[in-house]
């Protein structure tokens, strides 16, 4: 069957159909039969969307398997600082091995490798300063059912001093390592320990009792970056020798005890950020009280929560309306990313926020098979049209028939799950066209069909 496109974009039923929807697009028409009197594809985009920016009071940072230390001066979102606790793994050493008549102590040092993850200036130097905690990491349980979790603001005292630190550049896409000498004070007593078979290293559990832990922090006068280190690649490493004649250098590493009893203490104050001043823990903004943006940053607990009020209207344009597609594309502002300081999320899920404020999800691709990562496209020649891409079909067709209690709202972010940490962040533009002429539209193409 022939289609042709009808040459008046908007005749007088379209007028009267998109008086509050405009029309973007000339339906299309069956030849054969007069355009009042057979379906047809219109397409449209300006469906209001709705901006929720929130800034969540606390967030799981324990799980990641990564320590996070440093600071930054973000000027569109404000200051961000983070330090990482972590246990240390008793090694495995067969008693008398260490410390015979033999052997001698040299050095004691904390060895970091970077996970290539950065938020800054990568030319900036960072400082870390390494302490020793003095309180078990830990914390009561409500039931037996629980997991032990820490949050961002979670924190346990340290001991006066350093044990060590160091003031460097990194070069996170290398093969860079950071090396911490630490005091030789401790590496002597571990020597010690060794040598005397001491109660504090005969097992794992007298081991804790005696070293708690280590807090990894940064000094905000020398440091703009943070790096995040592999919490699987990160030792404390113990150094002796064995001189039967020729010296020979051996070592032994003290592991980093992961998940649960590693966790990143992540500070935000929005104070110094030119719209977010005002978004506290625990406040919540519309896109239109924020310059018309919206913001992604898990490090300072900032998300965004799209919903589309008026999508139940859809029924009410003509005497049959069916939905064939929609599509979400999320725009971000013009030079508010680049590819050094601050990246854009190389994938960025959407999620579903509950009416319980559950999350599910992520959003599946139209096959059922995958989830949406958003397809990135960056615009190398002027940024204009560098945006995410979604599928929501099927969530506007949920929504179409949603209640007040299935109803849902998207909620897009990095990683697998709602609680992931990422490096990257984002500042969006909303539906309404800004001064760079961006907006992040909804598409729907709709089959209408108008009796007589």
């Amino acid at each position: 069957m022939a289609y042709r496109v009808k040459g008046i974009s908007c005749m007088a039923i379209l007028a009267v159909i998109f008086v509050a929807f405009g029309c973007s697009k000339e339906p299309q028409y069956i030849q054969t039969v007069s355009p009042f009197d057979n379906p047809y594809l219109a397409q449209i985009d300006t469906f209001t969307a709705h901006y929720e920016i929130e800034r969540v009071d606390s967030f799981q940072t324990s799980g990641s398997n990564q320590l996070i230390v440093g600071y930054n001066k973000d000027t569109a979102f404000g200051t961000i600082s983070s330090a990482s606790y972590f246990r240390l793994n008793m090694p495995s050493v067969a008693a008398g091995t260490i410390g015979t008549i033999t052997q001698g102590y040299d050095s004691l040092f904390l060895i970091l490798k970077p996970n290539r993850a950065h938020y800054g200036d990568t030319n900036a130097v960072i400082n870390i300063n390494v302490q020793r905690v003095s309180e078990d990491i830990t914390k009561p349980l409500q039931s037996t059912s629980d997991f032990l979790t820490f949050y961002n603001k979670d924190k346990f005292a340290t001991e006066a001093g350093y044990l060590g630190s160091v003031t460097q550049t990194l070069r996170p896409n290398t093969s860079d390592t950071i090396r911490i000498k630490l005091s030789d004070a401790l590496g002597q007593q571990l020597f010690n320990f060794y040598k005397t078979n001491a109660q504090e290293i005969t097992t794992n559990d007298y081991f804790q009792a005696w070293f708690k832990g280590l807090r990894l922090s940064s000094d905000s006068a020398t440091t703009n970056v943070l790096y995040g280190f592999g919490a699987t690649t990160a030792a404390m490493r113990f150094y002796y020798h064995d001189d039967n004649g020729q010296k020979v250098a051996k070592s032994v590493d003290f592991t980093v005890a992961t998940s649960p009893y590693q966790f990143n203490s992540i500070y935000g104050n929005t104070a110094t950020s030119t719209y977010l001043k005002n978004l506290t823990p625990g406040k919540t903004f519309t896109s239109d009280q924020l310059n018309h943006n919206f913001y992604i940053n898990s490090f300072m607990g900032i998300r965004t929560k799209i919903s589309f009020p008026t999508v139940k209207n859809i029924e009410k344009l003509s005497d049959f309306v069916k939905v064939v597609t929609a599509n979400l594309e999320l725009y971000p502002l013009l030079y508010s990313y680049d590819d050094v300081k601050y990246p854009l999320f190389p994938a960025l899920y959407m999620f579903y926020e509950n009416i319980d404020l559950s999350f599910s999800g992520p959003l599946s691709n139209s096959n059922g098979t995958g989830a949406q990562s958003g397809s990135l496209f960056i615009d190398r020649e002027n940024q204009t049209n560098t945006r995410y891409t979604y599928d929501v079909t099927n969530y506007i067709l949920g929504e179409q028939i949603a209640s007040q209690v299935t109803t849902r709202k998207l909620l897009p972010w990095a990683g697998n799950t709602p609680g992931d940490l990422s490096f990257n962040r984002m500042i969006g533009v909303d539906g309404t066209l800004n001064q760079n002429k961006q907006k992040s539209p909804l598409t729907l193409q709709l089959l209408i069909y108008k009796q007589k």
